[in-house]
């Protein structure tokens, strides 16, 4: 517990937070604790999948393959090409996914934060954040 606490703050003095921004973190955090459990599990688990397309030759319909002119003239019917998905579609994902955030910090959420939608929108981007942590290899945010 001791490390933790150090490592929290050295973390806190290296971002220039206050205690009172700590403990304000620290409730929101709280708030959001179990559903950022659910959003990693979502998160580590999505698979990518290159969706190449690729030229699929000897088809019986489609584009006329120029490369197979003579085989036209002979009398062949399969002569035409396709625009299709590649055969062995890779499941390797090389680069990350961008992530793309947009959130609204005008003064009106904070002016008719009446209905807490201030507090709603600081929860998730905990939510966000603390889902995405450690995750850089697969997402870019």
């Amino acid at each position: 517990r001791e490390i933790a606490q150090r490592a929290t703050e050295a973390s806190s003095v290296r971002l220039g937070a206050s205690e009172l921004d700590q403990q304000k973190y620290d409730e929101l955090f709280a708030v959001v604790e179990n559903d950022i459990l659910q959003l990693r599990v979502v998160l580590q688990a999505v698979e990518a999948k290159e969706r190449e397309r690729s030229w699929r030759r000897g088809q019986t319909s489609g584009e006329l393959d120029e490369a197979r002119l003579v085989d036209l003239a002979i009398g062949e019917k399969s002569v035409y090409k396709k625009l299709g998905p590649k055969d062995h579609a890779q499941l390797v994902q090389r680069l990350p996914k961008r992530l793309c955030f947009l959130v609204d910090v005008s003064g009106s959420m904070a002016y008719f934060n009446g209905d807490g939608r201030l507090d709603r929108l600081c929860a998730t981007a905990v939510l966000l954040m603390e889902s995405l942590a450690g995750l850089e290899h697969k997402y870019r945010y």
